[in-house]
């Protein structure tokens, strides 16, 4: 099986080890002798061309960026240039001009002030929460699940329809983050002979409030009826439609343009007119609406005597299936798709302006075939949900970001920001501070100097495979972890698969690599995982040198196993843990320290094993003393020199220490965020990996290397 890519499942090896394991001997095993290749001096334990590690401050101070990049997806709350999203989509300036953002992966309705402060509006994340979806209520009290059109009321009001709860329906959010039903076109009809019962849903997909009349209107591009069988069968018919309706403030609904279950193309008065799937939906103010008439390849007008024109015609090649419609600062009618880009018409029908679709094709959509989400502000702008941001088009034409930071990643060698990294999985550093790094993605291992200066150590960017060499000669497939060994050899678990010709069972093994200190790589172990081994996870090393591999096993129940690299190439078992893990440390005397369900839990070589802290089976954090102390899904594992552990939880985004004594603190990060965000201390961060050199921790994000202390 192929190990997913996923840093909060990657394997993060304790890149200290080497030099951790004697950390370990002489500061948590009670001594218990030297080892010739170590010495002590300043709190800090030295393994010769192995690591430095000393003892990090009890507390950190400030998390800063070493190198590569720290934009991407996060949940925080902040500044614009601070603030992160994952999922930005629909979007829309609210009537007192605030932008109000549908985040939809955190399943959350940001705003964004007209002084540049991000908020979240309403919502919570519904993964913490599957039993209770599509409730209305205030703030943090009501969900949602798939916003994909959105418009703005009168006093900062947005209305939203919300695919993910009511095909049919349209919620609305009051400026204070009220959320409210005002709209369902759902008809429920009661069984007869063997129909226990059925429903007659109509799909909406835009919506707009007309500040002239009051009124909502909404689109219609489908029909369902869903019938339930006593037999337990529910089959559904869809009957494609063409409908505007209108929406009172009394919540009263009638069709104003287009015929139920008939779709075409037709002008002229709306008892009469024809649509076929119309989508998104705008109003000039005046009451004049123009509607996306998507199979049709049209923009429509509606006037307010109810006539219905051809605003902009098929023959123009200006409309695609689909477009996002806009009303600009002018009144003009903002037309945006994947082929025309971006075309301003005036309200007598005029092309005022044309941008390609090349100036937005970097942008990131979250709804993949459709357009990219649109809004229009007062002062001529355009806004765009890319995903992890919020862009700006200015009313003179350039590009720029309004809120979040989009990801940059790649393969590019540099100085701190200038580098660029994909996906590191985890860290170990040498003697003089250099951290290594598995580049998973570019099947590269790369090199960091204590100043943030970024190189190519081993393997080529985006060249794959298994070849022995030197430097930039070697070749690597799936670099997952790394760990330094006393006399500065590097070692990397590296992960090659193959599909056969003709096509069968995936074929895959599992490698260890060694790199010299120049850069010479071999192959120490090349093998298939053994037929109750599902899985290696990460590498680490004694302070003696002895290399070990952590591995899923599958029992009776599903467990770890420590394995042993003996010196003929061989993986042999060493250790079956009492439960999952997915990183371990190992001390001079052959105990592993490992997370396992919840705790932090030691297990010495004869197999007796001791809690250390954390409540097992229970994913609380909590800080606190041993089991009142609650770890979260911390899994990756460091030690610094006084016998302290630092554990990496990237599901709750936070770092959390452990002394020997089990005392749990929260170190770095924010509960209840996620993303890098710099600064003082607890900071916000996304931790896939750690390791420590001298007396500063670094912390791999995946596109990024932070680190605290100095």
């Amino acid at each position: 099986m192929m190990p997913s890519s996923d840093p909060h499942r990657k394997t993060r090896p304790l890149l200290p080890l080497a030099c951790l394991a004697s950390a370990l001997v002489l500061a948590a095993c009670g001594g218990g002798g030297t080892n010739s290749n170590s010495t002590t001096g300043g709190g800090s334990t030295v393994t010769n061309g192995g690591p430095l590690i000393g003892t990090l401050p009890t507390t950190a101070s400030q998390l800063k960026l070493l190198a590569g990049n720290i934009g991407g997806p996060g949940y925080i709350d902040g500044p614009a240039n601070v603030a992160r999203f994952n999922g930005a989509s629909a979007l829309v300036v609210d009537s007192l001009g605030n932008t109000v953002v549908w985040d939809q992966t955190n399943s959350l309705l940001r705003k964004i002030s007209t002084s540049g402060q991000v908020s979240t509006l309403a919502g919570h994340y519904i993964q913490n929460d599957p039993f209770s979806v599509c409730t209305n209520g205030q703030g943090n009290a009501a969900n949602f699940l798939g916003i994909d059109a959105m418009a703005a009321g009168d006093n900062g009001d947005v209305y939203v329809h919300d695919r993910g709860c009511y095909e049919d329906g349209v919620r609305k959010i009051t400026a204070g983050g009220l959320v409210s039903t005002v709209l369902r076109l759902e008809t429920y009809y009661p069984g007869f002979g063997n129909v226990n019962f059925s429903y007659d849903i109509y799909r909406l997909r835009g919506v707009v409030f007309d500040r002239s009349s009051g009124n909502l209107f909404v689109t219609v591009d489908n029909r369902r009826v869903d019938t339930y069988l006593l037999a337990g069968s529910t089959p559904s018919l869809n009957y494609p439609n063409g409908l505007i309706y209108q929406v009172t403030p009394a919540g009263v609904a009638t069709v104003i343009a287009g015929k139920p279950d008939v779709t075409g193309y037709a002008d002229g008065p709306a008892s009469s007119a024809l649509f076929n799937q119309p989508t998104s939906i705008v109003a000039n103010g005046a009451g004049m609406l123009y509607v996306t008439d998507c199979q049709n390849n049209a923009i429509r007008k509606i006037d307010k005597s109810g006539i219905v024109s051809t605003f902009v015609a098929a023959s123009t090649g200006l409309v695609q299936c689909p477009s996002q419609l806009a009303i600009d600062a002018s009144g003009n009618v903002v037309i945006e798709n994947s082929v025309s880009g971006i075309v301003r018409v005036s309200p007598q029908g005029q092309v005022q302006s044309t941008q390609p679709a090349s100036l937005l094709s970097h942008l990131h959509n979250v709804n993949y075939g459709d357009a990219i989400p649109m809004a229009a502000d007062a002062s001529g702008n355009l806004l765009f949900g890319s995903d992890t941001s919020v862009q700006l088009l200015s009313s003179s034409g350039t590009l720029s970001t309004f809120a979040g930071l989009d990801a940059i990643v790649g393969s590019a060698d540099g100085v701190g920001s200038q580098a660029q990294f994909q996906n590191i999985l985890s860290l170990a550093a040498d003697q003089a501070g250099n951290l290594y790094a598995p580049d998973n993605r570019n099947a590269t291992i790369r090199k960091i100097s204590p100043t943030g200066v970024v190189t190519t150590f081993a393997g080529a960017a985006g060249q794959h495979g298994w070849t022995d060499g030197t430097g930039l000669a070697a070749r690597f497939n799936s670099p997952q972890s790394v760990a330094m060994d006393p006399a500065g050899n590097l070692f990397v678990l590296d992960f090659l698969y193959s599909t056969p010709t003709p096509p069968a069972a995936m074929q895959s093994q599992w490698l260890v690599r060694k790199i010299t200190p120049a850069g010479a790589v071999t192959t120490t172990y090349a093998g298939p995982v053994s037929p109750r081994q599902s899985q290696l996870w990460t590498i680490s090393i004694d302070s003696s040198g002895t290399v070990y591999v952590l591995g899923d096993y599958e029992g009776p129940l599903r467990k770890s196993q420590i394995l042993k690299l003996t010196s003929t190439g061989q993986l042999v078992p060493y250790m079956t843990l009492s439960g999952q893990a997915y990183d371990f440390a190992v001390d001079g005397q052959g105990n592993i320290y490992a997370t396992i369900d919840n705790a932090l839990r030691k297990t010495t070589p004869q197999g007796v094993e001791t809690i250390i802290a954390g409540m097992p089976n229970n994913s609380l954090v909590k800080d606190g003393t041993g089991s009142d102390a609650g770890l979260g899904y911390a899994t990756k594992i460091v030690m610094d020199a006084s016998g302290s552990f630092f554990l990496a939880d990237g599901q709750n985004s936070v770092v959390r220490r452990v002394t020997p004594q089990g005392v749990v603190t929260t170190y770095l990060g924010t509960l209840g965020t996620s993303g890098n965000a710099l600064g003082t201390a607890p900071a916000n961060l996304s931790p896939v990996g750690l390791a420590i050199s001298g007396t500063s921790l670094y912390i791999a994000t995946g596109a990024a290397v932070l680190l605290t202390g100095q």
